[in-house]
């Protein structure tokens, strides 16, 4: 089963969401070879993918694969880590690729690589780890989600944990930016964002962040939109963006006025759905229907870029 599954369709109860962490890092064992993971994204023409497979023994094996049109490979894929099953998720710049690594099991970890790009798009040098392992506040907590975003900067990343404590459900979410080269440009802090992170862009001035809302059963999920100050706080109550669905991974695209989303969805998770935010909404308002673009497969990949004419091509 792919982490996509586990960590995102449905955003329930933080204590069970960690149980679901802790039983997926313990005990799924996939076949050797079997993909555990994948994630693609573009910055132009170029793209890249990373992938996580399985190794035996309960390890993973993460790969960071240059992609040209269409998500089609070119050359060989560089390796970047083998060891504990991990979450991961990747942002890119015209000149850096960043890639977290983070790892919920008895030992967790927080790691990002960070990769240099050359002029033709290309990799160059070998990756730079930062560790945020200790800016982790206590021990009562396990990592659980990560996202990131390019900013004017270089990269910004929030991960969360879930506090796993009797009688307590609780999550505490870091922010931290990351320079191209490598260096921090923010350490990480704890920033207020109690929700269930999906996806964040930067807006200029500071975030549009998408969050999961769930409802009594998976199949009744709502993506939802708040916007963050530079500095991570929420600048009003989160709104509702879509229908009801099994909602699963969502991709924001800076746009004009705000972001295009693209996520999987649908009453079986299995469409292609895609919503515009350009403005503020409101809580318990029934948005306007998603657009369909389509049936997508669970294990197949999609990612977005920006087209000649600035408009939103989707990348399948």
């Amino acid at each position: 089963m792919e982490d996509r599954t586990i960590m995102f369709r449905w955003q329930g109860v933080a204590i069970g969401l960690a149980i679901l962490l802790t039983a997926a890092v313990a005990e799924a064992q996939p076949a050797i070879g079997a993909m555990v993971s994948s994630d693609a994204r573009y910055a132009g023409d170029r793209g890249f993918r990373v992938k996580a497979s399985a190794v035996g023994g309960g390890k993973v094996q993460v790969d960071l694969q240059s992609l040209g049109p269409g998500l089609k490979a070119k050359g060989a894929p560089l390796k970047l880590y083998r060891g504990d099953r991990v979450l991961t998720t990747l942002a890119l710049r015209q000149d850096a690729v960043l890639v977290p690594l983070i790892n919920g099991g008895r030992q967790p970890f927080v790691r990002f690589a960070v990769l240099a790009r050359g002029s033709g798009g290309e990799i160059i040098g070998s990756p730079k780890m930062l560790d945020a392992t200790a800016s982790r506040q206590g021990t009562d907590s396990v990592p659980t989600a990560v996202i990131a975003c390019s900013d004017p900067q270089g990269f910004t990343v929030l991960w969360q944990e879930q506090v796993i404590q009797a009688g307590r459900a609780d999550a505490r979410t870091y922010l931290a930016r990351i320079a191209p080269d490598g260096r921090w440009l923010e350490p990480a802090k704890v920033v207020q964002v109690p929700w269930a992170i999906g996806a964040i862009a930067h807006s200029g001035t500071g975030y549009h962040l998408a969050i999961f809302y769930d409802g009594a059963r998976p199949d009744q999920t709502r993506l939802c939109f708040v916007t963050l100050s530079a500095g991570g706080k929420p600048q009003q109550h989160p709104w509702w963006g879509t229908e009801q669905g099994l909602i699963d991974e969502v991709q924001l695209m800076p746009i004009p006025g705000g972001v295009q989303a693209y996520y999987r969805g649908g009453p079986k998770g299995r469409s292609l759905r895609s919503v515009q935010v350009t403005a503020i909404g409101r809580w318990g308002h029934e948005p306007r229907p998603s657009q369909d673009h389509g049936a997508i497969a669970t294990s197949a990949d999609f990612a977005l870029r920006l087209g000649s004419g600035r408009q939103v091509v989707v990348v399948r």
